[in-house]
């Protein structure tokens, strides 16, 4: 019995008949993963990095000044005897 097999067509998967990989179908692939990113974007990694920025800053009570100090804010952090019972409490 003999099969014959017809080339795929441009964008589509093709599964690979030695090893059984899925190759990409180009630029239509990334259309279709755009709203993803954009909303990985917008909602997980914007807020994760502005987070880090702010933390770097001391920010006055009701907005407006910011003064950048680095990593004060971590060390007073981890030398506050306060955090270290909230840490145990939590735990």
């Amino acid at each position: 019995m003999t099969t014959t097999s017809q080339p795929a067509a441009r964008g589509t998967l093709v599964r690979s008949r030695r090893r059984g990989r899925i190759k990409a179908g180009g630029p239509k692939a990334y259309l279709y993963l755009a709203p993803t990113l954009v909303i990985l974007a917008v909602f997980i990694y914007f807020p994760i990095i502005e987070s880090f920025r702010l933390s770097m800053n001391r920010v006055a009570p009701f907005g407006g000044a910011e003064i950048f100090v680095g990593l004060e804010n971590y060390t007073r952090l981890l030398q506050s005897s306060e955090f270290w019972n909230n840490v145990l409490v939590s735990v």
